[in-house]
């Protein structure tokens, strides 16, 4: 329980002392006043971090050369009192507890156990796989020192592994000096990483009907599931809570996949790899991940919507990916063989009769799938010259088949953002990029700007969205400008 909490030069706070009654505690105050970082500060002291996401350069107070937080805590709390304290000039980080500092940061992690509520949790629906697998790290590590260690450890030899892989893939995947630079890692990747599969596995299956009944108590009228699937692991509900079977079932996927990952430059299977999928009235919502996370995003290719494949998961495969197509071909057109030796469908195939590569890499489908069917409709393809096309109905056609014709809409709203959001933001703000799942980042002059516009987002988001011809932009995200 938290008895009292001091914090100096943290965010807005040069020096801050807040006893905390028993019965608990509500702030009150203006927009801009440090609400949000005092309970940031109390939150620093579980996670040893911003639960913002913010940078712990960031969150000293300006001009200071250093923050420390420190709280007092009463039983049943296993410690009288817990503090951090980040320098800025040696970057170092330092933990105590009962004033002894700790030698590993993570000895402390959870000394001040707390839960944080934030319009950003949303993200575990509406986002990627990557959220879902942070909240579980977080969970699991926070309650578990065996699974952070595994974690740590597993993070660790796969960073060693793909420096290998990328460094095997400049050489061009030969030798088998480079194939045992990159197996040596493998039993640590698999012995680490069926500790963490195996946890979140159990995690997974023990909340599911948890799940099923909130959904049920908010209006849901069909059953909802949750599931959760490491790539390359063992995937069965009654074998993948067990440790021993996930490492063998990561053994023999690694060594299986060696010889593509090689050429690749990446690793492909593990823990950091996976799919996760929610069933909800009828609806399914698939997303996967085949690539672990310091790998870029692929784009998405016409492939995904081909009616001839799916893997018994329900997520979609990418021919295109599968055959190792040169990046230049990303994203275009692709073709499998079962259309392919079709002769009215060869349109579509004009990638791999160019440049007579198809034939060579077939063995690679597995049975896998062509583009959309709009792309084999037609007739055969012709020797005869075309009239030619307007480059603008070409780029739009291209942009049309790479599925980004909403992504270039989207994206409309960074030459607008003058207009939208007016000249005083738009004089301290520099919008940067878009992400995929709909965030905008936006780079602010002043911390104390990013205090403000922080609390004004929903206006600004209803401004940005003012045109609802293009997709709308699901959230801003503020960076320090540099």
């Amino acid at each position: 329980m938290l008895v009292h909490l001091a914090a100096r030069e943290y965010r807005n706070f040069s020096s801050l002392d807040v006893a905390v009654p028993a019965n608990g505690l509500v702030i009150i105050g203006e927009n801009g006043h440090g609400k949000t970082n005092l309970l940031e500060a109390a939150a620093y002291l579980a996670l040893l971090r911003s639960f913002r996401g913010a940078r712990d350069v960031d969150v000293i107070r300006f001009g200071a050369p250093a923050f420390h937080v420190r709280a007092t805590l009463a039983p049943p709390a296993s410690w009288h009192t817990v503090s951090v304290g980040y320098e800025r000039a040696t970057k170092k980080k330092r933990a105590t507890l009962d004033g002894v500092e700790q030698p590993r940061l993570t000895s402390a992690l959870g000394a001040l156990p707390s839960v944080e509520f934030s319009p950003a949790d949303v993200a575990l629906v509406t986002g990627g796989p990557a959220d879902r697998r942070r909240y579980l790290d977080v969970m699991l590590a926070l309650s578990s020192p065996s699974y952070l260690q595994a974690l740590q450890q597993y993070r660790a030899a796969l960073l060693r592994r793909n420096a290998a892989l990328r460094l095997a893939q400049r050489d061009g995947g030969r030798g088998q000096e480079h194939e045992a630079r990159v197996s040596i890692w493998e039993p640590a990747m698999a012995e680490h990483g069926g500790v963490v599969a195996a946890a979140r596995h159990a995690f997974v299956q023990q909340q599911a009907e948890r799940y099923r009944q909130l959904c049920a108590a908010i209006g849901e009228r069909q059953d909802a599931h949750m599931r959760y699937t490491t790539v390359g692991g063992d995937n069965n509900a009654g074998s993948a809570v067990n440790a021993a079977a996930q490492r063998d079932a990561l053994e023999r996927a690694l060594t299986q996949q060696r010889p593509t990952e090689l050429h690749r430059g990446v690793t492909l299977v593990g823990p950091i790899g996976m799919s996760c999928s929610c069933t909800s009235a009828g609806a399914i919502c698939a997303r996967s991940v085949r690539r672990d996370s310091s790998a870029a995003p692929r784009s998405r290719c016409a492939c995904w919507n081909c009616p001839h494949y799916a893997s018994p998961s329900g997520t979609l495969h990418c021919c295109c990916w599968t055959i190792r197509l040169p990046s230049l071909i990303w994203g275009a057109p692709g073709a499998c063989w079962r259309c392919w030796k079709t002769p009215a469908h060869r349109r579509c195939c004009w990638p791999f009769r160019a440049k007579k590569t198809f034939p060579r890499h077939l063995p690679a489908l597995n049975g896998a799938a062509c583009a959309t069917a709009p792309c084999c409709e037609g007739d055969a393809m012709s020797d005869h010259k075309r009239t030619p096309s307007k480059l603008g109905d070409v780029l739009a056609s291209v942009l049309k088949n790479a599925g980004l014709t909403d992504r270039v809409a989207q994206a409309s709203v960074i030459p607008e953002w003058p207009g939208l959001v007016g000249p005083q933001i738009a004089d301290v703000t520099d919008p940067l990029l878009l992400q995929q799942d709909g965030t905008l980042v936006v780079m602010v002059k002043t911390h104390a700007w990013m205090q403000e516009l922080t609390f004004l987002e929903p206006e600004l988001l209803k401004s940005l969205n003012r045109d609802t011809s293009r997709p709308p932009i699901l959230k801003l995200r503020w960076m320090l400008r540099r």
